[in-house]
């Protein structure tokens, strides 16, 4: 058995002390983070008697402490020496023979014991979730946390007032074996029913209700009441929400929705400052009105510059229909001058967007217009309206810091010169990301971008329909969209894209991790001619409050040129 020395010193009016503990390893950093002898130790003005009646009391603490983790019949033996200005008090501890779980008796009351297909379905599925199953070794924090999950399992679907009414865990310490007893009385089965909102003075009760996708005689879903609120909150109206039942055992039919908001500030103004890898330093200035026209309509104006384009959006949304749909208009100005590309761009488009817990979807139409300048070449003007659809699917353990899962997206745009345009093309272009754990602390991420604009020719075909690639969050090690079609000194896009990219993460600490990461990828014109772009390197991973974080060093083997890059997020 692997043993550990730990060691503490103190000074305390002229007595100095030490205490050595000699345990097991499992059991090292319980006793030094817990045991009182320890933790006084670091006092100045402890006196002799102190001491004395803290290591008195020590080998009892010892006990409780090393019973937590399963050990229930330990070996303590312990001793003081005062012989010298340096006291020294010695604990080796043998925890002897860990208890283990011999069995598990759970038991239910209430409306889940009602005889039907789905309570005997529920209750298995209870019993095989139990964290501390038999043949286990039994630790207090384990039999309390079975209890813990199991009772909020019933509490968050159909049963809020669940309770736990008894529980025991008999233990043998000859035997080494503990026997372990929960009882839950699950309540009755909830449904809800009605909205009843409190704290509106500028809107409309509708205004709620239009956001809100819980049917009344729905069965009771905390899930469900916290999307709710958190698309309440995510509106831009409120700036508090709470959304909650009052449930009562003896009326659980139809228990109302208690809705209370506080209303946001019609207007607001924000102005930022960042830096990008890829745009160099950029400020932006948001104004926001939620209540135009005091119909509850939402107009944003968003002024962005930066090194290499410069654009001025401004839309309009309409109040959110039965919870998921969102209409709006949008209009747009833009100046970009990347790989020496100039283009000036307008454009105009209206659409639907409809959001769901796993898929998101816009739909709509476009009309866009741009001039641009190549140097050496003459200037072009195009012009395109685009029926446009996006779907978005996502599954993953956590948006903002995802381990495990994927996201993709599939865009599809078309044109034609009968309607408004110069060119006919269909443009469709999928992106998608993919997260693996390998284990607890290595995982993988997969991510591709496939893209192909059927055209005869890149003629009249907006900008934004070709495709060019390279930089932060596409081919690491390359200036941003410098991979594309050659045009003089200049990089154009394309009608083909391929991106690939693998990269294995090391999670060092919880939260902070190392990478190391290749991508290849281009945007050609001709089919036959397809000559990837290949970068690689290594990085620092953080999963920060806002997002991911990643900052990489990156090698560019087409341009034998190393780049340092960060960004924030998955592009979607």
């Amino acid at each position: 058995m692997l043993c550990l020395l730990v060691s503490v010193s103190a000074f305390a009016d002229g007595i100095q002390f030490r205490v050595d503990i000699e345990a097991p390893g499992d059991l090292r950093e319980l006793l030094r983070q817990h045991l009182d002898l320890v933790r006084r130790s670091a006092e100045k003005n402890i006196n002799p008697a102190e001491v004395q009646r803290l290591y008195s009391r020590a080998p009892d603490q010892i006990r409780q402490l090393v019973a937590t983790e399963g050990y229930f019949s330990p070996s303590i033996d312990s001793t003081l020496d005062d012989r010298s200005s340096e006291w020294t008090v010695r604990f080796r501890v043998e925890p002897g023979k860990r208890t283990i779980v011999r069995a598990v008796d759970l038991r239910f009351r209430g409306d889940l014991t009602v005889p039907s297909p789905y309570n005997v379905e529920r209750v298995a599925k209870l019993e095989s979730q139990w964290k501390l199953k038999a043949g286990m070794p039994f630790r207090s924090q384990d039999w309390e946390a079975a209890k813990r999950d199991t009772l909020q399992d019933l509490v968050v679907y159909l049963y809020p007032t669940a309770k736990l009414v008894d529980s025991r865990a008999t233990v043998d310490p000859d035997a080494g074996t503990a026997d372990l007893y929960a009882e839950f009385d699950s309540g009755p089965a909830f449904t809800v029913g009605e909205l009843r909102v409190s704290g509106l003075t500028r809107y409309e009760t509708s205004l709620v209700e239009g956001m809100n996708r819980i049917s009344p005689g729905s069965p009771y879903s905390q899930e469900q009441l916290v999307k709710f609120q958190q698309r309440l909150q995510n509106s831009g109206y409120f700036s508090s929400v709470s959304v909650r039942i009052d449930p009562d055992p003896a009326d659980p039919r139809d228990t109302p929705i208690l809705v209370e908001v506080t209303e946001r500030k019609t207007q607001r103004l924000a102005l930022g400052l960042g830096y990008s890898s890829d745009y160099g330093p950029r400020g932006q200035i948001d104004y926001q009105n939620v209540d135009v026209f005091n119909s509850a309509w939402r107009f944003n104006v968003r002024a962005i510059a930066d090194t290499k384009q410069q654009s001025l959006l401004s839309t309009l949304f309409l109040p959110t229909q039965d919870g998921v749909i969102r209409d709006g208009i949008d209009a747009t100005i833009q100046s970009a001058d990347i790989q020496n590309q100039v283009t000036q761009t307008y454009s105009f488009a209206v659409n639907r967007q409809k959001f769901q817990e796993w898929r998101d979807t816009l739909t709509g139409l476009r009309y866009q217009w741009e001039d641009v300048e190549v140097s050496g070449f003459p200037s072009t003007q195009n012009r395109a309206l685009t029926l446009n659809r996006e779907v978005t699917l996502r599954e993953v353990d956590n948006f903002l810091n995802p381990k495990t899962g994927y996201l993709a997206t599939l865009k599809v745009n078309g044109a034609t010169k009968a309607i408004l345009s110069d060119q006919n093309f269909l443009r469709v272009l999928g992106l998608g990301v993919y997260f693996y754990p390998i284990t607890e602390r290595d995982s993988l991420v997969l991510r591709s971008e496939i893209g192909v604009t059927f055209a005869p020719s890149t003629t009249g075909i907006p900008t934004d329909y070709l495709f060019r690639t390279g930089g932060s969050q596409t081919v690491r090690g390359y200036a941003y969209q410098s991979l594309g079609v050659k045009q003089g000194d200049a990089v154009v896009g394309g009608r083909y894209l391929f991106v690939g990219s693998v990269e294995y993460i090391r999670w060092v600490l919880e939260n902070w991790g190392a990478a190391v990461f290749f991508d290849a990828g281009n945007a050609w014109d001709d089919f036959p001619t397809i000559t990837l772009a290949r970068g690689y390197g290594v990085g620092v991973r953080w999963r920060s409050p806002v997002g991911s974080l990643s900052a990489n060093v990156a090698y560019g083997e087409a341009t034998s040129e190393v780049r340092l890059d960060f960004t924030i997020g998955f592009r979607f």
